[in-house]
């Protein structure tokens, strides 16, 4: 069971290869709508965005680990599909559903998009 003050987060890591490293372009996101309705704040930083996420096909996995290493597990699942269905390769999600605080028991996923 969720608490009503601790929305699921999704983050986002997509791949962005180098020459000399690989790298991601990470963001966190949360569900706006669970905390405060339809019609939120206008951010005050330039670095926060507002973005209306569309309606997406995934696939999901359970992490069992409490705090994944999301790039592994992310990996991991692209492998574990590689061949069998079609997903986008260039990035995936990962939502957590619990606070921060709580150690063990966890809940979390890596969720890869349709194609």
């Amino acid at each position: 069971m969720r608490s009503a003050s601790t929305p699921p987060n999704i983050g986002c890591v997509e791949e962005v290869p180098t020459m000399m490293v690989e790298c991601s372009n990470l963001c966190l996101g949360i569900f706006l709508e669970i905390i405060i309705g339809t019609n939120p704040p206008v951010p005050t930083s330039a670095n926060v965005r507002l973005v209306r996420m569309p309606t997406i096909n995934v696939y999901a996995k359970t992490i069992k680990t409490g705090f994944p290493n999301w790039q592994d597990e992310g990996n991991k699942f692209m492998n574990e599909l590689s061949g069998k269905v079609r997903v986008d390769t260039s990035m995936f999600y990962s939502m957590g559903y619990d606070s921060p605080f709580k150690l063990f028991n966890r809940r979390n996923e890596v969720l890869l998009r349709k194609i």
